[in-house]
């Protein structure tokens, strides 16, 4: 099964390529999981023949990535394994050195190691506060600077995962749009940094989705001028703009009457839209 019991992968299963699930399945290294978000008559048969049945999970495909993640947080495995990888299976593994470089850099200090750095640090939130609305934990302040990890890659500890508790996933229900998958990862991040500390983040690049070691694919982020569907382009308008004001409203120096009865109408539909039931 595996030569070292205290590296654990967590994989989203989406896109089942061969040549990925050929590579990671060599990977003495680690214990491997795949939280799948395709029901097994989906999935390849060739798929099977690398993982034990208990090594499986199929769940309900809300939240993509960050989703997949959360889902694998809430069984609990993690807890045995000192490292913890999260992988989505659409990368290219170029070198197995990625797991030794993650962990050095681990045990340096950090508590989340990226592939390519993803973006200035001092874009979010203040560039889409919208997309904090949703998470029970937010940050503080406009002000608050974070980075963030693309749900392709990232690695962190078991002790950093304590810390954070839990991904702060926009479950998008109606499938509205996959670029819900983004406010998933910056509020997680943003929780991340603030309970872990400015030295949260590091990166194995400063390449935006490459390093020595993986090759990100560039997914999802279907434009809202490029969605056919009236109705939804007005629904995703709506959303934006009303979790843009609650979150306008909940950064308000000064408390008032106004502030507290609209935060409190508010709640239970941003906890609906988000899929937080």
């Amino acid at each position: 099964m595996t030569s070292n019991p205290s590296i654990a992968i967590c994989i989203a299963g989406w896109h089942y390529g061969p040549d990925f699930y050929a590579h990671i399945a060599n990977l003495n290294l680690a214990q491997i999981f795949v939280i799948s978000h395709k029901q097994p008559d989906e999935v390849p048969d060739y798929v099977f023949k690398y993982f034990q049945k208990e090594q499986f999970f199929f769940e309900s495909n809300y939240g993509y990535d960050w989703g997949c993640y959360q889902q694998f947080l809430a069984k609990g495995l993690w807890r045995h394994f000192d490292y913890i990888f999260f992988i989505h299976d659409d990368i290219t593994i170029t070198d197995d050195g990625f797991i030794e470089a993650c962990i050095s850099l681990l045990n340096a200090g950090h508590s989340v190691i990226g592939n390519g750095r993803v973006a200035p640090k001092n874009a979010w939130p203040n560039l889409v506060p919208q997309a904090y609305a949703h998470a029970v934990w937010k940050p503080p302040n406009r002000a608050f600077r974070h980075d963030v990890v693309r749900g392709s890659f990232f690695a962190t500890s078991r002790a950093d995962l304590e810390k954070l508790g839990a991904f702060e996933v926009y479950w998008d229900p109606y499938h509205l749009s996959s670029n819900f998958g983004n406010w998933s990862t910056r509020a997680s991040c943003a929780r991340w940094e603030y309970f872990c500390g400015e030295n949260c983040f590091q990166f194995l690049s400063e390449n935006y989705c490459e390093s020595d070691y993986i090759v990100e694919s560039i997914r999802g982020g279907q434009g809202i001028t490029e969605i056919d569907s009236p109705i939804r382009k007005a629904a995703i308008h709506l959303i934006r703009s009303s979790f843009n004001l609650y979150m306008t409203m909940h950064w308000r120096e000064h408390s008032a009457l106004a502030k507290t009865i609209l935060l409190k109408l508010m709640t239970p539909y941003v906890r609906r839209v988000s899929g937080s039931f």
